[in-house]
C-alpha cells in the first residue's frame, strides 16, 4: 500500500510546467509469469549465485514442460507443454520475485553511474523505481543520459 501511495504523491503536479525536468516510466508486467525470456532467466540465476544444478533443474522445467495425466493414482503418458512456466505454477512466483531482485541489483548498479539523476522528488530517499505485482515504474530526471540508462536497463 505504500507504494501506491508514493507513486501518487509523485504523479502529482507533472504537468505543472514550472516543476524540473522529471521522467516516469511505466512497464506493464502482466505477462510476466509466462512470457519470461529463457535466455534472461537463466542470466538471472546465474547473477543471483545459484547452484549450476538447481539452474538446471530450473531451466528444465521452464523450456521442455511435459505434464502427465494421472489414472487410478498411476501416471499415464506424458504431452508437451506448449510454452514456459504457467501461471498458477508453485515455482512461476519465486522466478517472477528472482527476476525483479536481479533487476533491482541492475538498477542499482547502473543507478551508480555519475550521469543518472533522479526525479526531483526522489533524490533524497535515492528512489529509482517502485514494483508491484504486474507494473514496475521507474523514475529519473527528464534529461537524456538519465533516461537513456534507464531505457537500456529495460532491453
Amino acid at each position: 500500500m505504500d507504494n501506491i501511495h508514493l507513486a501518487q504523491e509523485l504523479m502529482q503536479g507533472y504537468a505543472d510546467k514550472k516543476n524540473s525536468l522529471r521522467c516516469t516510466i511505466k512497464i506493464d508486467l502482466c505477462k510476466a509469469y509466462d512470457t519470461i525470456d529463457y535466455d534472461f532467466l537463466r542470466t538471472v540465476l546465474n547473477g543471483l549465485n545459484f547452484h549450476l544444478k538447481f539452474m538446471y533443474w530450473v531451466m528444465q522445467c521452464v523450456s521442455s514442460p511435459r505434464f502427465s495425466i494421472a489414472i487410478n493414482d498411476s501416471p499415464y503418458g506424458f504431452f508437451e507443454g506448449k510454452r514456459g512456466i504457467r501461471q498458477g505454477d508453485p515455482m512461476s512466483p519465486s522466478l517472477f520475485i528472482f527476476c525483479m531482485e536481479y533487476l533491482s541489483r541492475l538498477l542499482v548498479v547502473r543507478i551508480s553511474n555519475n550521469d543518472f539523476h533522479y526525479h526531483a522528488e526522489c533524490a533524497r530517499k535515492k528512489i529509482t523505481y517502485l514494483a508491484f505485482a504486474d507494473d514496475l515504474m521507474l523514475f529519473g530526471r527528464g534529461d537524456f543520459m538519465s533516461m537513456t540508462i534507464l531505457a537500456y536497463m529495460m532491453q
